[in-house]
């Protein structure tokens, strides 16, 4: 009798053939959030019980069993639910180095950090007018030139698992990059923006000078375990920011024709 090694608390899984989390347990345990789980090399006679708060297995020191084909070792699985002090074998499976046992925890995690600023572009943008001067009181105008979404099928793969991205860019104009004007900053949007007549994104000066216009694009994502319905939204935000745009501001000039 040992102290058992390998255990889980939550809906655990496996790689399937076509690189879908399979629950372990079926969908009895895919639903079971507070299920603990044991896994212990396949053999007969195997007993697994609880003495207050550890787990204890009895293998009677047998040989564990290999996969089909020798591709990995059978490992049995024995759960409780929180309303059985018992133990019952509830499934065999085929363990390989790159296929083990995961929680939906560390499926959640490899999603999470997966999801860098490596994988969004750094935003590009216009404006009007296109030119280094632009008047007093009068909007300027910008939009995002390379603006894109994500919906990858085939985003990562973590365990032997696939992962699903989707994921939109939010992005944060700054008329006054390096400035300290107020009412600079435009509200964030999801709009990419467009030249005139457009103004969804746009900005009038109300003082002369020297501005720096640049747009921060902060991502937001979720994925989709590969076999499980439903999406969840990822923690992280890669964010890129552009290249600055420098503008000089200048009070329009009159020119009388004769």
């Amino acid at each position: 009798m040992h102290a058992g090694e390998v255990s889980y608390t939550g809906a655990i899984f496996v790689a399937g053939r076509d690189g879908s989390a399979v629950a372990i347990g079926g969908r009895g345990g895919s639903d079971c959030v507070d299920c603990e789980w044991v896994a212990v090399p396949s053999c007969l006679n195997n007993q697994v019980f609880a003495i207050g708060d550890r787990i204890f297995v009895v293998d009677n020191e047998c040989a564990s069993m290999v996969c089909e084909g020798g591709s990995g070792r059978l490992m049995d699985v024995y759960m409780r639910s929180p309303a059985s002090p018992v133990f019952v074998l509830v499934d065999t499976v085929c363990i390989t180095p790159g296929s083990p046992i995961v929680t939906a925890e560390q499926l959640a995690a490899a999603a999470q950090s997966a999801f860098t600023e490596d994988d969004v572009p750094v935003p590009t943008f216009a404006v009007q007018p296109n030119r280094p001067q632009v008047v007093l009181r009068k909007p300027v105008i910008g939009w995002i030139t390379n603006h894109q979404t994500i919906d990858d099928p085939s985003f990562t793969e973590a365990y032997g698992i696939r992962i699903a991205l989707r994921a939109y860019p939010e992005y944060h104009w700054d008329f006054d990059a390096d400035g300290d004007s107020l009412g600079a900053a435009l509200p964030p949007t999801r709009q990419p923006g467009a030249p005139y007549p457009s103004q969804d994104v746009s900005y009038t000066y109300a003082a002369k000078g020297d501005y720096r216009i640049s747009v921060q694009a902060v991502w937001h994502g979720e994925f989709q375990i590969a076999g499980l319905a439903g999406w969840t939204t990822i923690a992280g935000t890669p964010t890129q920011t552009s290249l600055p745009h420098a503008v000089d501001v200048r009070e329009a000039r009159a020119v009388l024709y004769s």
